[in-house]
């Protein structure tokens, strides 16, 4: 995030809300200096996302495709969203 970016916090339906109309959504994360990804089961990701802080993602995330951060325990998870 740069100078410009300004963290923007969702509530869990704001978040929920920007999830893909699919049962199946992929997401990343950062471990060390590569990205691993997997594909989450909707109802586990939103859980995940009611029991965690979610914001918009940066514009980078965002051009991949993944406008949404969940902060878990092991660290940011990007989301796959529908529109961000």
């Amino acid at each position: 995030m740069n100078d410009e970016e300004q963290k923007v916090i969702l509530t869990v339906e704001q978040a929920k809300n920007l999830l893909p109309a699919k049962e199946r959504i992929h997401t990343f994360r950062q471990a060390g200096p590569v990205l691993i990804g997997a594909d989450w089961d909707k109802a586990d990701l939103e859980s995940e996302i009611a029991a965690c802080t979610c914001e918009l993602a940066g514009k980078q995330a965002q051009a991949m495709k993944h406008g949404l951060v969940v902060h878990t325990l092991q660290g940011p998870l990007f989301v796959e969203t529908a529109s961000a």
